[in-house]
C-alpha cells in the first residue's frame, strides 16, 4: 500500500493507494502524528510520497520516515513530464 499526501494552504488530502487503485481519501485540517500512524498501520502502508506547498510539521514528517520510506515530491523531483507552469 502506497500514501499520498498532498499538503494545501488549509487541508491535507490523503490518498491510500494499492496497485494503482485508490482505497481510501481522507482530508485533514491538521494532521498529526497519532493520526497518520494510525493510518500507516491500519493500511499496512509501505511507501509514502509528499507534496508540500503549505506550511507542515517537520515532527511528523521526521516519525513518517522512520517507519517507512518518504519521497519528498518537489519541483526538482525528475519526472518524465514538463511543467510549463510559468510562476
Amino acid at each position: 500500500m502506497n500514501l499520498i499526501i498532498d499538503i494545501g494552504n488549509t487541508l491535507t488530502k490523503l490518498a491510500l493507494v494499492d496497485d494503482n487503485t485508490i482505497v481510501a481519501l481522507e482530508k485533514h485540517s491538521n494532521l498529526n502524528w497519532p493520526t497518520l500512524e494510525s493510518i500507516v498501520e491500519q493500511y499496512n502502508v509501505q511507501h509514502s510520497i509528499v507534496s508540500v506547498v503549505g506550511e507542515f510539521n517537520d515532527e511528523v514528517f521526521n516519525k513518517l520516515r522512520n517507519k517507512i520510506p518518504v519521497l519528498f515530491f518537489t519541483s526538482e523531483t525528475p519526472v518524465p513530464l514538463k511543467n510549463c507552469y510559468t510562476t
